[in-house]
């Protein structure tokens, strides 16, 4: 029996249609009612599909909005922090450019599920995708020039960063542009991870093997978020 590759396919297709559905569904509600007001369904009824469907994909609405961030950062390139340091001219990152255009694209959504209507730990969600996805490559460091606090401490302190500057912009008439969130941030910290490594403490260097910092490993980014169930 031959195999036609676009039959096996179409159920791949499939769940990528339906899960978009569902979160296109979410987005919409969020905006319409509110976070804590919408149920699953809701959202299936605004998608519709049944509740089956929706549980065959996604735990509860909860997940749903993991897996919308998670797709949000996937597409994004890591925050590399020795681009942070090495930036010139208040030059920031690409991923926090981004990040600031993905977010001001949206910013009714975000600027919802921040605040009094939204989900309590959208923020910490935010703070551990971004943590998920720095990255530090970094030379040896010599004696003179060990930084004074622990390198596990930037990314938190990145993300923790990067948080503040969206939510306080969204909360702004008018909402500040992209580039100029991505250029205050980098202005906060740059100078202050500077001082921390030491003026020759931070390299970019291609294949160093430093590897990856990642204090919220895959499975573990909703420990410390509470979990809302409809």
């Amino acid at each position: 029996m031959s195999h036609n590759p676009k039959n096996s396919a179409l159920p791949d297709l499939r769940i990528r249609r339906t899960q978009k559905q569902l979160k296109e569904a979410l987005v919409a509600l969020t905006l319409e009612k509110g976070y804590r007001a919408i149920t699953v369904q809701d959202i299936t009824e605004r998608a519709m599909v049944n509740r089956a469907t929706f549980y065959r994909h996604f735990q509860d609405k909860y997940d749903l909005v993991t897996h919308l961030l998670r797709d949000l950062f996937d597409a994004l390139p890591a925050l590399d922090i020795s681009q942070v340091v090495q930036s010139s001219n208040g030059q920031p990152p690409e991923t926090v450019v981004q990040l600031a255009h993905q977010v001001s694209s949206n910013a009714a959504f975000f600027k919802t599920m921040l605040g009094k209507g939204g989900m309590p730990s959208f923020a910490g969600q935010l703070r551990a995708n971004i943590e998920r996805f720095t990255v530090i490559e970094f030379a040896v460091l010599e004696p003179a020039q060990n930084p004074s606090v622990p390198i596990q401490l930037l990314p938190g302190y990145l993300a923790s960063a990067v948080v503040t500057v969206l939510t306080w912009c969204l909360e702004q008439e008018p909402t500040p542009t992209p580039d100029m969130m991505a250029r205050w941030f980098t202005a906060l910290v740059a100078p202050g991870i500077r001082t921390v490594l030491g003026s020759q403490g931070c390299v970019a260097l291609t294949g160093c093997g430093a590897g990856v910092v990642q204090r919220w490993p895959e499975g573990q980014a909703t420990s410390a978020a509470t979990v809302d169930h409809d």
